[in-house]
């Protein structure tokens, strides 16, 4: 795992000092009220590798919208338990395609293809890894039929799903770095010669890992981002914080550095409820609010791109539908349209530029997401929303009083009922947790040791 470098001090009064002799006096004020509001970037501080044409729909808007959920739609449709979801693109298209077809319906501008596990360590759990090329393709088939199906005038844009590849790198595994990074590529080929915009890669825990996945799509030469997944101590499985993330990006190690062409946004999905998510989100956005663009040294500044090297992402934000309850023989979330669109307006606050939704959200909930964000004096589209005026940036204690309700669902579990193997499972995952972990520490202490 890469060491986090130290986050930079607040930067704005001596960048806007360095813009003063380069930039135009209307680019330093725009981007002087992006940094002290922590509002989604100017056009000047948009990533070049960001999609011309979502650019222009985010400069405006504001906002993106994602779409929601995938895996709990599929099961909703039927998929069995410990089923492959990747093979109901080929076995059953017209189902995902119609999952497609509700988001895009619902107002999504980036819709995420039923690829999450289709790295071939994953698909092989299904004896599936000869089928990679198949199911990565036609996945993103599904999403372009229901695209072409759709009356939607504005495009829709496809985003490769790529989950984590459920291996780790050595000293904690067995996998080199460029063995994992080919276990990427392998998917991201496959995505990127089926057709898909962009590459989406998700639920991260690990940096080291997410690092290669960064080079394997960086090699297909399509746009891509990364986001990673935080719990209710805001850090992944394997102990990486949102300010960790910030500085992976901002000041890499030079031992293990990023790819030339970098990711246009970063963020978080899935995790715990939506209220954890937005905590997480807090952190990295004021997180990113500190970091100083930095120049390179033999180029005047007004010679170089905004941000040289580290011009800043957008910050994306996928939070999940409440919390999973054991009720009546099933597993549902707790979360309802009306809490998701509170974390939608939430998210936009505290800076997300691209703002959708994860484990157990559906249609409904990704229109009053879009509805929220886009509401004119307390009515969008038809729906009565929160509030006619701008939501200021949330403290801690207004994100937790705003979602206090999922927290108590959190602690009351599944009101007493659990399904028959969920303490098995649990106690499993915190077993290969805890292993991870201490042997992690084992490593860190053996490296300090060899210094």
């Amino acid at each position: 795992m890469l060491a986090p470098a130290p986050v930079l001090p607040d930067p704005t009064a001596s960048l806007l000092a360095n813009l003063a002799t380069s930039l135009s006096a209307n680019l330093a004020s725009n981007l002087a009220s992006n940094l002290a509001s922590n509002h989604s970037p100017t056009s000047a501080h948009l990533p070049a590798s960001f999609p011309l044409e979502l650019r222009e729909r985010f400069l405006a808007r504001g906002y993106l919208l994602a779409d929601g959920a995938m895996g709990t739609r599929l099961m909703d449709a039927g998929l069995l338990e410990g089923a492959l979801p990747e093979r109901w693109n080929r076995d059953r298209a017209e189902a995902v395609i119609e999952i497609h077809r509700s988001y895009i319906d619902a107002g999504s501008d980036i819709i995420l293809t039923n690829s999450f596990g289709g790295t071939a360590p994953r698909l092989a759990m299904h004896d599936g890894a000869s089928e990679l090329e198949e199911l990565n393709r036609a996945a993103v088939s599904c999403a372009l039929a229901a695209i072409s199906a759709s009356d939607r005038e504005e495009r829709v844009f496809v985003a490769g799903s790529m989950g984590p590849s459920g291996q780790l790198l050595a000293p904690l595994g067995e996998l080199s770095n460029s063995e994992m990074e080919e276990i990427y590529y392998a998917q991201a080929s496959a995505l990127a010669s089926g057709g898909a915009d962009m590459l989406w890669i998700e639920t991260q825990m690990d940096l080291g890992e997410m690092l290669m996945a960064m080079r394997a799509a960086a090699r297909t030469g399509l746009p891509y981002c990364c986001t990673m997944s935080f719990d209710t101590a805001g850090k992944t499985m394997m102990g990486v914080s949102p300010e960790d993330l910030v500085s992976f990006y901002t000041s890499p190690a030079p031992t293990q550095p990023l790819p030339e062409q970098l990711p246009w946004g970063i963020g978080m999905n899935c995790g715990l409820a939506a209220g954890d998510t937005l905590l997480s989100l807090k952190r990295l956005t004021e997180s990113l609010r500190s970091v100083e663009p930095q120049p390179l040294a033999e180029q005047p500044l007004a010679e170089q791109p905004l941000a040289a090297k580290h011009e800043l992402p957008l910050v994306i934000v996928k939070g999940n539908c409440g919390v999973p309850q054991w009720r009546d023989g099933a597993f549902r979330y707790s979360g309802s349209e009306g809490s998701m669109g509170r974390y939608a307006r939430m998210a936009r606050a505290l800076g997300a530029g691209v703002i959708g939704s994860c484990c157990g959200s559906g249609a409904g909930h990704v229109h009053r997401m879009g509805c929220e964000l886009a509401e004119v004096d307390g009515v969008a589209d038809g729906v009565a929303t929160s509030s006619g005026r701008p939501l200021g940036r949330p403290s801690e204690d207004e994100i937790r009083a705003a979602f206090a309700s999922e927290v108590a669902d959190l602690k009351a579990g599944s009101a007493g009922e659990e399904s028959p193997d969920a303490t098995e499972s649990r106690r499993a995952r915190a077993a290969k947790r805890a292993a991870a972990r201490a042997k992690k520490d084992a490593a860190s202490t053996s490296a300090t040791d060899d210094t």
